[in-house]
């Protein structure tokens, strides 16, 4: 997996927390096979119990 993504770059925004809930926003950039740069906006939720991470959902925007 690392080989595949070994020219991209992810860039984190700065996570927000509320509570037991926390969102954090990321940029993912790469190469298209034979192709230009491309980049994607994500999204990641989660939640805490006692001090652990007890969901983790991911969600992305892909522009076609």
């Amino acid at each position: 997996m690392f080989e595949h993504d070994a020219d991209a770059v992810i860039e984190q925004d700065e996570p927000v927390v509320m509570g037991d809930w926390a969102v954090s926003t990321w940029t993912y950039c790469f190469v298209v096979a034979d192709g230009p740069q491309r980049c994607e906006r994500g999204i990641d939720l989660w939640r805490f119990r006692e001090g652990k991470i007890c969901l983790k959902d991911a969600y992305r925007k892909v522009d076609r």
